[in-house]
């Protein structure tokens, strides 16, 4: 594993406690957009899931949040994404707000390319593994 890909895999603001089940989940995350394995992206999100994007569009459902990451995939070919975790706070005994760092790194050089941001992700922790139940993205 490179340097930088470990970097953006290790969390470094830790505020709070994180269950094992959000790291899980970005790795999960970061594994099925990579591999346009859309059947299990769908499986991360709660089935009323909400995604907002940049521009304040509002996808509703898991089955559009996919279709909206698969138009983003073809939009940024030959690309690969890390997700690292900045911040966990609780909302609830099951909820948690996530703030992480969303880097699209070169596939052939695995150097940050394009447009890096720090979207916002509410989780649900359904005993060992969590589901997003709100997101923001590009």
């Amino acid at each position: 594993m490179s340097a930088l890909v470990q970097a953006v895999a290790t969390p470094v603001i830790q505020s709070n406690p994180v269950p094992d089940a959000v790291g899980l989940l970005l790795t999960q995350l970061a594994d099925a957009i990579n591999q346009q394995h859309w059947l299990s992206l769908a499986g991360l999100f709660e089935p009323d899931a909400l995604l907002v994007n940049l521009l304040g569009q509002r996808v509703s459902g898991d089955r559009a949040i996919v279709q909206y990451q698969q138009g983003m995939a073809d939009f940024y070919p030959q690309r690969q994404v890390h997700y690292r975790l900045l911040s966990c706070q609780p909302l609830g005994s099951a909820l948690y707000l996530l703030n992480v760092q969303q880097i699209w790194l070169s596939a052939e050089r695995k150097q940050p390319e394009g447009v890096s941001s720090c979207p916002l992700f509410v989780v649900r922790l359904h005993g060992d593994h969590a589901r997003i139940v709100g997101c923001n993205s590009l």
